[in-house]
C-alpha cells in the first residue's frame, strides 16, 4: 500500500516540477537530489527509512521515456561503464539466488540501482556547471546551519524529526549528520569555485562547509578525504609545473609539522577524543570503530576468497541467509561502513576491474580537461580520497548523486571537446579573403 502512495505523491511532484525541468534543469537536479537524501530528515518519515527516496524511480522513469522518445538520450562519455554497473548488479541478483536467496529478495536489494540511470538523463544535455554549484552551495549551507542551531542546542531544537538522533561513542556529545555527503561535497565545490577565479563568498561558504563537517559531524573520513581534496583542488585550478608542485608539497609539510608541534589541546574536539581512544590497544585489540572495521575487512576478506570472481551476490539484509546480519551483532559494523569493500564483496574481481577502468578513465578526464572540469570532478575526487571507510560512489544514498555527476561531468567534457574541434576548424573566409 505504501508503495501505491509513494507512486502517487510521486507523480504529483512530477507534474508541479515540470515547470521547473523545461525552464531550469540545474534547480530541478538539487530537487532531486534533496528527495534521494529524504529532504534531509527535515520532514517525518513515513513507514520506515529510504521511502522518500522511492519516490524517485517512477519519475526517472517517466523522465527517460520521455526523453528517449525525444531521441535526446545519449550514451556520452561514460555511457558503456554505467551499463557495465548496470550487468554487474544483474549478475549480483544472480549469484546470490543461487546461494539460496528468492529472486524477489535480491530484486528488493538492488531496487534503487536503476537510480544511476539519471546519468542517461543528463550526459547529452548542455548543462550549466556554474550554476548548479551555485544551487548546490546553498542547499548544502541551508543544511548546515540547521544541523549546527541542532548540535548547538544538544538537540532541544530537533530540526530533523526523521533523523534518529546519534551520540559520538566516547565523547558524549551529539553527531548531526543530516545532509553530510551534500555539506562535504559543497564545502569542496565552494573552494573550487573560489580559485576558478568566482566571488570571495565562496571561499567563506567552503570554510563554514567544512567547519560543520569538523565540529558537528565530526566524520573523520570526510575531514581527512576533505583536506586532502582542498589540496587537489587548489593544484588543478592552477598551471601544473614542476616548480609549483615541489612548493606545494613543501608548504604542505610544513603546516603539517607545525600543527604537530602546536601546543595548543586539541583533546577536547570530538573526533579527536575518538581517535585517541580508537587507537588505545587493550587485550590485543584497538577501540572503538577501528577495531570494528579491521574485524570486518578481516571477515569480508575471507568471504571474497570463497568467490573472488564473481564474489557473493547482492544479498538482501533481511534474508536470513545474510551474514551481514550476524556480523552488525558481533561487531557492531555495516557493511556500507568500511567503504568501496562493499562493492568489492558483492562484484568480487569482476566488479574491481570495473571500478579501476573507470576510476583511471575518470582521473584522466579530471587531469586533461582541469579548470572547466573543476566542478562536477570535485565530487570524484572527494569520493576517490574517502573511498576506504566511506563509499560515496555506490552505496544506495549516494547511487543518485553519482549518476547526477557522472552525468554533468560527461556533459562538460563532450562540449569541451566540441569546442576544441571548432576552434581547430578552418574558417572558411579567411580562404576567400586570400
Amino acid at each position: 500500500m505504501i508503495f501505491a502512495v509513494l507512486a502517487c505523491i510521486s507523480l504529483m511532484l512530477l507534474g508541479a516540477a515540470w515547470v521547473l525541468y523545461r525552464r531550469n534543469l540545474e534547480l530541478f537536479l538539487c530537487f532531486l537530489i534533496a528527495i534521494n537524501f529524504e529532504f534531509f530528515y527535515l520532514v517525518p518519515s513515513i513507514a520506515g527509512a529510504d521511502n522518500y527516496k522511492l519516490l524517485l524511480l517512477p519519475m526517472l522513469t517517466v523522465l527517460l521515456l520521455e526523453n528517449l522518445l525525444r531521441g535526446q538520450l545519449s550514451l556520452g562519455r561514460y555511457g558503456l561503464w554505467v551499463a557495465g554497473f548496470l550487468g554487474l548488479s544483474v549478475l549480483g541478483v544472480l549469484v546470490a539466488w543461487s546461494a539460496g536467496q528468492g529472486v524477489t529478495m535480491g530484486i528488493k536489494a538492488a531496487k534503487f540501482i536503476p537510480l544511476v540511470m539519471v546519468y542517461f538523463l543528463l550526459a547529452g544535455r548542455m548543462i550549466d556547471a556554474e550554476r548548479f554549484s551555485r544551487y548546490f552551495i546553498v542547499m548544502g549551507l541551508g543544511v548546515a546551519s540547521l544541523a549546527t542551531v541542532s548540535y548547538m542546542t544538544h538537540g532541544a531544537f530537533n530540526l530533523f524529526p526523521g533523523l534518529p538522533r546519534e551520540l559520538a561513542e566516547q565523547s558524549g556529545r551529539l553527531r548531526v549528520t543530516a545532509g553530510q555527503f551534500v555539506i562535504s561535497l559543497g564545502a569542496i565545490i565552494a573552494f573550487a569555485r573560489f580559485w576558478q577565479g568566482s566571488r570571495p563568498w565562496y571561499i567563506l561558504a567552503s570554510a563554514l562547509l567544512f567547519t560543520e563537517v569538523v565540529i558537528v559531524q565530526q566524520t573523520r573520513g570526510f575531514i581527512v578525504a576533505g583536506i586532502l581534496s582542498m589540496v587537489v583542488v587548489f593544484i588543478l585550478s592552477r598551471k601544473i609545473t614542476l616548480m609549483r608542485v615541489t612548493k606545494y608539497t613543501f608548504f604542505s609539510v610544513c603546516l603539517a609539522l607545525s600543527m604537530l608541534l602546536a601546543s595548543a589541546d586539541l583533546s577536547n574536539i570530538g573526533f579527536v577524543k575518538r581517535t585517541q581512544t580508537d587507537m588505545v590497544k587493550r587485550g590485543g585489540s584497538y577501540g572503538g570503530s577501528l577495531q570494528a572495521r579491521l574485524n570486518a575487512y578481516e571477515y569480508y576478506w575471507k568471504e571474497l576468497q570463497k568467490q573472488p570472481l564473481t564474489g557473493r551476490g547482492m544479498m538482501n539484509f533481511n534474508w536470513e541467509g545474510n551474514p551481514d546480519r550476524k556480523l552488525q551483532k558481533k561487531y557492531g559494523i555495516h557493511l556500507s561502513d568500511i567503504g568501496v569493500m562493499s562493492l568489492v564483496v558483492q562484484a568480487g574481481l569482476a566488479g574491481v576491474a570495473w571500478l579501476v577502468y573507470g576510476l583511471l578513465r575518470l582521473w584522466r578526464g579530471i587531469l586533461t580537461y582541469g579548470g572547466r572540469h573543476l566542478v562536477p570532478a570535485c565530487y570524484f575526487i572527494i569520493g576517490t580520497f574517502s573511498l576506504p571507510t566511506l563509499d560515496m560512489f555506490f552505496r544506495n544514498e549516494c547511487l543518485f548523486l553519482f549518476g547526477i555527476f557522472l552525468g554533468l561531468s560527461s556533459s562538460v567534457i563532450m562540449a569541451a571537446k566540441a569546442e576544441k574541434v571548432q576552434e581547430a576548424a578552418p574558417d572558411p573566409w579567411s580562404y576567400q579573403s586570400s
